[in-house]
């Protein structure tokens, strides 16, 4: 593939510090960790779609 492309892609399962969440508050410069139901590559953009 390509530089750029678009991929459809669910949340399978959110951490922070190691510890899974349903759900958080973000704020700028926080890591979260991310799963999803497909394979996601370096610098991945996220976009939500409703």
């Amino acid at each position: 593939m390509g530089e750029a492309y678009c991929q459809l892609a669910t949340i399978k399962s959110i951490q922070v510090d190691d510890a899974d969440q349903e759900s958080v508050q973000t704020s700028r410069g926080m890591e979260l960790g991310l799963k999803f139901d497909v394979e996601a590559r370096k610098k991945l953009r996220l976009y939500v779609v409703k």
